[in-house]
């Protein structure tokens, strides 16, 4: 798989197979397209709740300069992690190990790893507002932790950055919708524009036109054969689509 930036690309060809993790390849090949709107302009860093070994964030960190901060967030080893559902539970020397062998731009010399239960904590004295480009929303999958760490995300947010949500759709995590939609319902500045990867991409509503068109181009965008517009209607939002099942559609 070819990408754009190389440092995604060093880091997709030598760290993603070797960290444990849950990023899909389709992914990865998007985010490395969106990316492309922004051209040279590298302001703002990047931040995940729920980093888990950091498979996706180390991934995220190497579309940002190191002058930028980042931050990476998980309550790592205490006995509610949500990793410890999975055979090798996160640990903050796992997270940590991992980002300085695989950060090939930054070497995780931008990253503040913070522990904790980010629903508790008083994140607005961790992270500047209107600060983060990329923020990813991967914690504690009910709809309370889900609705609260999309307010964080959309305060710290870049006017111009994207929200990424894990596991939008998935049948076992129905929280994450839940908690999305409701979100939205209360926050009509951030919207969606983008789906698939097991991702949603939201954004500042200025921006949505820019970014919508932009990934309705990308040639990954949908394998539906539909007729006329590349948009489709998610809960009363167009957005694009991408890594769909190929099925016909009359």
């Amino acid at each position: 798989m070819k990408l754009s930036n190389k440092y995604a690309q060093k880091y997709f060809n030598v760290g993603v197979g070797y960290i444990n993790g849950f990023t899909q390849t389709p992914f990865v090949k998007a985010i490395d397209y969106f990316n492309t709107i922004y051209g040279d302009n590298i302001d703002g860093g990047v931040a995940e709740i729920g980093v888990y070994h950091g498979q996706s964030f180390i991934l995220l960190n190497q579309f940002v300069d190191k002058s930028q901060s980042s931050y990476a967030f998980d309550v790592f080893d205490e006995a509610h992690s949500e990793g410890n559902l999975y055979p090798d539970p996160a640990t903050e020397e796992k997270f940590k190990h991992n980002l300085t062998t695989f950060d090939f731009r930054n070497h995780g010399k931008n990253v503040l790893t913070v522990k904790g239960d980010t629903t508790k904590l008083n994140i607005r004295d961790i992270v500047e507002k209107d600060s983060i480009r990329y923020f990813s929303v991967d914690g504690a999958h009910s709809a309370a932790a889900t609705e609260s760490d999309l307010n964080i995300a959309a305060w710290s947010l870049k006017e111009d950055g994207v929200i990424f949500v894990d596991d939008i759709m998935h049948p076992c995590w129905a929280g994450v919708l839940e908690g999305t939609l409701s979100f939205l319902k209360k926050n009509c500045s951030i919207v969606p524009f983008a789906l698939g990867g097991n991702k949603l991409f939201l954004c500042n509503d200025k921006h949505k036109e820019a970014y919508l068109d932009h990934m309705c181009r990308y040639e990954e965008r949908t394998y539906f054969p539909i007729k006329g517009t590349p948009e489709f209607d998610w809960f009363g939002h167009k957005i694009a689509l991408f890594n769909i099942l190929k099925q016909h559609v009359d």
